[in-house]
């Protein structure tokens, strides 16, 4: 006797899941559950008897998933979101054909999503809500009557999609704020959240129904034969996807729920459920997440060049001039900046940091186009590209810039970074496993960059004011940009020392210079750990800095890579605690060298004491001066 439907799913999802615990067919698990779940509909339809009766009555319906169903995208514990269509008036019978298609699947546990309606209520609902229209977007036919899914499809693409295909795109782009505020960065926050941070799976699905809203896209693999995606682009984004995917389903599992927060209790048993092993200083875990952070940076960054080229050439006027030229080799359009072909490169090769450094002077991101070409041309970068003079002062320019953060946040996303600086390539995805560190090593370091650069937006005002008194706050950003350079095992600051130093050395930089962004790279803990860890009232502790420190122009540049570094770790390393303790310590360092005595009052009386002591021992064998000294 042949099993009932529900038995078949039932037995089919424990061996999918007996597959998945075991490693076999990970990847494969949301496209599986999404078609042992279409094999339960159809069965299930062929033993209903309301659906028989429909049939029957030539009452035309048919079965529909939408949403992450629709997409094939069913994790361990995702909605099933189905919906019984109608064409025109829903009949009696629909209410025990959901019933019996409906009900097996709640005693089995699913958390079910399901609606009964007709192509108008789906219209209607779709021209008055962006998540229904999104949800139909995903549309898929599961079975009934294949001929009204057509209908339906062709009228919602008629009078829906192409009518507020721009309007979805607005929409979209204000979804992306609101994720942001509600669930922060997914590429390098603490705990991400695998589906709707930024960088995460409702990244790709923003360019898919961009893809099919702009470009008739059909399947995701169309966003590469339509030359939305070039083949290399769209085979990584599905590597990443597919670890996502693999994450997001042990993350089910171990929760037992609907669960997308990868929080701290679940990153080490998934670590160990993926096969990472401790190898040196590395823990697994922190391989696992350095990992995650590579897949979700490629999904944000993808999708950001994605919507920002294809949203603005649809949003453009009609009567744009066209391109502009900015420099030799590059031209700005809508926007963007873009290299007037492929052979400007070959002919000029340091063009390729030239467009940064015009990014950062126009405030203009690289279009999808010219970060594609960066990569490509990536191999251009040797030993000779890295030495040329004017490389060298082009990549100074961006740092000195008010716009290098978002400069450098697009060299650090397509690799062009580490291309230029191999070092860096060590901790760009270094991840650190606490609560303590906010950011993955790289973007700490340029985050780090960032807070300088926004000292004057902040309520401090003595900040902005010491920056402004520097003679040359180069020294300072280099520093920011390499302080963690060495953050591959202990002692970092030490070896972070190290290897700035053959960095200098490679970009010809001046001695005199190279040796105060040397001293801020070795000291960078210094006034954060003293201020900490020792009583400020006790004079030998300032004295040991101011020793170290040596020149007020220092300290200030220490101070504020002292508090720009602190800020871009998070909230637990710089709070109102930790910032009137640093600044106590430098006004106690600074009035020592700039007056040349003690920090406080008390010690001056004690230290004056004893040279009465010594100047009556002594007598006249030692002269006046010396003995002040």
């Amino acid at each position: 006797m042949t099993q009932p439907a529900f038995e078949q799913l039932k037995d089919a999802r424990e061996g999918l899941l007996s597959d998945f615990e075991k490693g076999r067919a990970s990847d494969s698990l949301p496209r599986d559950s999404s078609e042992i779940m279409d094999q339960y509909f159809r069965r299930s339809l062929q033993e209903s008897t309301a659906g028989r009766n429909l049939f029957a009555d030539k009452k035309a319906f048919a079965f529909i998933s939408v949403g992450g169903y629709g997409r094939k995208e069913l994790c361990v514990h995702s909605d099933i979101d189905i919906m019984i269509l109608f064409k025109s008036r829903i009949p009696p019978q629909a209410k025990p054909l959901a019933k019996e298609m409906f009900f097996p699947l709640w005693d089995l546990g699913f958390d079910l999503g399901y609606g009964i309606r007709t192509t108008r209520d789906c219209l209607n609902l779709a021209m008055s809500d962006f998540e229904v229209f999104t949800s139909f977007l995903d549309a898929r036919f599961i079975c009934g009557d294949s001929q009204l899914f057509l209908s339906f499809v062709r009228d919602f693409h008629d009078k829906c999609a192409k009518r507020e295909a721009r309007a979805l795109g607005r929409w979209l782009e204000s979804m992306a704020k609101i994720r942001v505020e509600t669930y922060g960065d997914a590429s390098f926050v603490l705990e991400p959240h695998l589906k709707e941070g930024i960088g995460a799976l409702r990244d790709y699905h923003h360019m898919l129904w961009l893809g099919k809203v702009f470009y008739d896209v059909k399947t995701p693999r169309d966003l590469e034969y339509y030359g939305q995606l070039s083949h290399g682009e769209y085979q990584e984004l599905l590597k990443h996807l597919n670890f996502l995917w693999v994450v997001r389903n042990y993350l089910h599992l171990l929760s037992g729920r609907k669960n997308d927060r990868l929080n701290f209790e679940y990153q080490e048993p998934i670590a160990r459920k993926l096969g990472f092993r401790k190898k040196g200083q590395f823990a697994a875990v922190e391989q696992f997440l350095s990992k995650l952070h590579v897949s979700m940076s490629a999904i944000k960054s993808l999708h950001r060049s994605f919507m920002r080229t294809h949203l603005r050439r649809r949003n453009s006027s009609r009567r744009n001039t066209g391109p502009a030229q900015i420099a030799p080799g590059l031209h700005l359009f809508l926007g963007e900046l873009h290299f007037q072909s492929p052979e400007k490169i070959l002919e000029r090769p340091r063009i390729l940091m030239e467009i940064f450094e015009q990014s950062a002077a126009l405030s203009a991101p690289l279009s999808l186009e010219a970060t594609r070409l960066v990569e490509e041309f990536g191999y251009l970068v040797d030993e000779t590209f890295r030495e040329t003079e004017a490389v060298i002062r082009s990549f100074l320019n961006i740092l000195n810039n008010k716009n290098a953060f978002q400069a450098l946040d697009q060299m650090y996303e397509c690799g062009f970074l580490e291309t230029f600086i191999p070092e860096f390539s060590r901790i760009k995805d270094r991840v650190q496993f606490d609560a303590y560190h906010t950011f993955p090593v790289g973007i700490h370091s340029l985050q780090t960059v960032k807070k300088l650069k926004e000292l004057g937006r902040g309520k401090d005002i003595l900040l902005p004011n010491i920056y402004v008194e520097l003679s040359n706050p180069e020294p300072l950003l280099i520093a920011a940009l390499l302080h963690d350079i060495g953050k591959t095992g202990k002692n970092h600051a030490q070896r972070g020392a190290i290897i700035a130093k053959k960095i200098l050395a490679r970009f010809s930089y001046p001695e005199d210079l190279s040796k105060d962004v040397l001293f801020l790279v070795r000291q960078h803990l210094l006034l954060s750990e003293t201020a900490t860890r020792r009583d400020l009232n006790d004079e030998k502790a300032i004295v040991q800095c101011a020793r170290a420190i040596a020149t007020i122009d220092r300290l200030k540049m220490l101070y504020l890579l002292t508090c720009a570094d602190s800020m871009a770790t998070g909230k637990r390393a710089w709070n109102d605690w930790v910032a009137n303790l640093v600044q106590e310590l430098f006004f106690k360092i600074h009035h020592l060298l700039a007056e040349g005595e003690l920090a406080t009052q008390n010690a001056a009386l004690k230290a004056e004491k004893t040279k009465r002591q010594v100047r009556r021992f002594l007598g006249d064998q030692v002269a006046k001066e010396k003995l002040q000294r």
